[in-house]
């Protein structure tokens, strides 16, 4: 038989070895897995988020809370719930007293959410959902929709493992017991920068109330000391007062904005900056 040289230099196939021919078939696994799957992957591991939690104690009784921001709310729980308008607030209650507490949820936040509607706005896409917002589209992908089985069996299952998760990390509900503890998550309404935490329990001769200001990474705010005020404004507009001129100064100020002409009001306030002496 005639050969002929190509003029390319030899190659040489050199087998995998077992560390790269493991590598190679996980990988081959994972793409299979995204293709075909849901993957639902919470990381209840990671509670970096406790780091700036903060603490009170009162009447034999120890709270402790943190915010999540929407990064860590999100690796978590394995959902981007802050996009939902959703806030998981962290406490721990120790009750020290002789006599159970019950933890008022409404006080902390009217609007908070139950763990399992918490957990159904953050679901995966059943078929229904699929189709209204498709519609016509998925004539395009007609070739792909042999994948569309799998992907419904793997999210009913991601969205009841979902279910279970975030019923598992909620603040028990009921009475805590004396000499107890409990801890879990509040799903409560989202709020940016800083968030006020007002936790109420109801003991059997009283009621004990926590107030905390927690604040919360993820967006620039001035009111962290990265903007000095004293710098803003020319000294002849700094007045010092006390709280009897402070009133007057205010009762004298417009109570609206108004449009250039001033026939029109607009949003109600007056805007100041109060700073010690």
């Amino acid at each position: 038989m005639k050969k002929y040289d190509t003029g390319l230099p030899a190659t040489l196939t050199t087998p995998l070895t077992g560390g790269e021919a493991m590598k190679k078939r996980g990988c081959i696994s994972n793409t299979l897995k995204q293709v075909f799957t849901v993957p639902y992957e919470p990381h209840p591991e990671d509670l970096s988020f406790l780091e700036r939690s903060q603490s009170q104690s009162k009447s034999d009784v120890d709270v402790e809370v943190a915010v999540m921001s929407a990064d860590e709310s999100k690796r978590y729980f394995g959902r981007s719930i802050s996009r939902r308008g959703i806030q998981p607030v962290y406490l721990k209650v120790t009750n020290r007293r002789s006599g159970p507490l019950f933890f008022d949820c409404v006080h902390l936040d009217p609007y908070y959410y139950p763990p399992l509607e918490a957990a159904g706005v953050c679901h995966f896409w059943n078929l229904k959902q699929l189709a209204a917002s498709f519609g016509l589209l998925s004539v395009i992908f007609l070739p792909l929709l042999f994948i569309l089985p799998f992907k419904l069996i793997s999210a009913r299952k991601s969205n009841k493992r979902m279910d279970e998760f975030f019923c598992s990390q909620t603040f028990p509900r009921g009475f805590i017991p004396e000499g107890q503890t409990a801890k879990g998550f509040v799903f409560c309404s989202l709020d940016d920068g800083n968030k006020i935490v007002n936790v109420k329990l109801l003991g059997t001769d009283k009621a004990l109330t926590f107030s905390f200001s927690v604040p919360v990474p993820g967006i620039a705010v001035d009111y962290e000391g990265k903007l000095d005020f004293l710098t803003q404004y020319e000294p002849a507009d700094q007045v010092t007062c006390d709280l009897s001129t402070l009133k007057n100064m205010l009762e004298n100020e417009p109570r609206a904005t108004t449009n250039a002409s001033g026939t029109r009001e607009g949003d109600p306030g007056t805007l100041g900056s109060l700073l010690p002496e």
